[in-house]
């Protein structure tokens, strides 16, 4: 008679929930309204268990769960990219301290609270990249104002004359 064995399981591989939940950002895992987290994306790295923390931004909460073993740059980028703001842009502030780079890892904490900071990108999507960044060297402005600029107009040239038409009626 043959004896049945224990299937194994492998912690480190991904395992997707049944409910449609946001993408993981490079090891950042995210908990939707409903307190389902994506397990898209897991360490295998278990000496070290993810924190959660809460961000503000925009009238709303975000509770998410980082992993604290990588460096603050990579955290900084990883809310920088689910909140949709430049990194450059991006300030965090908790408890009255501006994180960085440098302290986010010592501010970040079980249960913290982040206010997030900063304009949202606007979608490239649809844009030629290009037409993007001879306004914004031409006209030396910021890549939300060219972006709203092409949208409004759908033509380089007449976007162009917008930005132009609007900075002049500011000087006015």
């Amino acid at each position: 008679m043959a004896t049945k064995e224990k299937p194994t399981v492998d912690t480190c591989t991904p395992k997707k929930t049944s409910v449609t939940t946001p993408p993981s950002l490079n090891g950042l895992t995210i908990k939707d309204d409903t307190g389902n987290i994506d397990s898209s994306e897991k360490s295998c790295d278990n000496s070290v268990p993810p924190v959660s923390i809460t961000i503000k931004h925009n009238k709303e909460k975000h509770a998410y769960k980082v992993d604290v073993s990588v460096d603050g740059g990579k955290v900084m980028d990883q809310i920088s990219t689910f909140l949709h703001i430049p990194v450059e842009r991006l300030k965090l502030i908790h408890k009255g301290k501006m994180a960085t780079m440098d302290n986010i890892k010592e501010l970040v904490k079980e249960k913290a609270v982040f206010q997030a900071v900063g304009e949202v990108a606007e979608s490239e999507y649809n844009l030629v990249k290009t037409d993007i960044d001879i306004i914004c060297v031409q006209l030396s402005v910021d890549r939300n104002t060219a972006i709203r600029a092409l949208r409004k107009t759908g033509d380089l040239v007449d976007a162009m004359f917008l930005i132009g038409d609007e900075d002049r009626i500011r000087n006015v």
